[in-house]
């Protein structure tokens, strides 16, 4: 009798580990954000300047609100003259290059930004550079949440990368 509801349990189990197992093999099927990964090749080309992270956010383009991947990231960085053409020179090496028929954006709009758009093979890059100013941050990050102010003086400016992908890239 023992033997039997042993055995009962057992093949009880069994679908349900069974179910677990394709679920988790469907999950790890499902990849990262993939303007994620495009934004590394543009940050790795910054590296000069050493930036720090500060705050990021995203999304993959896969839910039924939004179809296409888009990704940000704010780094901090020491403040020069010629920060602007070094960020867009890196961007150049990792392959964008300025968009002529670029419409502005709402985070274009506001003045304490120096904006600039970019773009490569339907990848849309937008650049912003924050000086002299307190600029909301619209991420979040280390010991920042969304809103929060960051103080972009005393030599520091405030980067902001966002790059949005084709929604076909999936």
């Amino acid at each position: 009798m023992r033997e039997a509801v042993k055995t009962g349990v057992r093949l009880a189990l069994l679908p349900g580990l069974a179910l677990f197992w394709v679920a988790l093999s469907l999950l790890r099927a499902i990849p990262g954000n993939p303007a994620r990964h495009a934004m590394r090749p543009v940050v790795a080309q910054l590296r000069p300047l050493r930036p720090r992270f500060l705050a990021r956010h995203g999304d993959a383009g896969i839910g039924f609100d939004n179809r296409t991947p888009w990704f940000t990231r704010y780094l901090v960085v020491a403040d020069a003259p010629d920060l602007g053409a070094t960020v867009l020179a890196a961007a150049a090496r990792a392959g964008y290059q300025r968009d002529p028929n670029a419409r502005p954006s709402t985070a274009d709009s506001d003045p304490a930004w120096t904006c600039h758009a970019l773009t490569s093979g339907g990848r849309k890059l937008r650049i912003g550079i924050a000086r002299d100013a307190d600029v909301p941050v619209r991420s979040y990050g280390r010991g920042i949440t969304w809103g929060d102010t960051f103080a972009a003086r005393e030599g520091r400016a405030l980067l902001r990368l966002s790059i949005a992908l084709p929604a076909s890239i999936r």
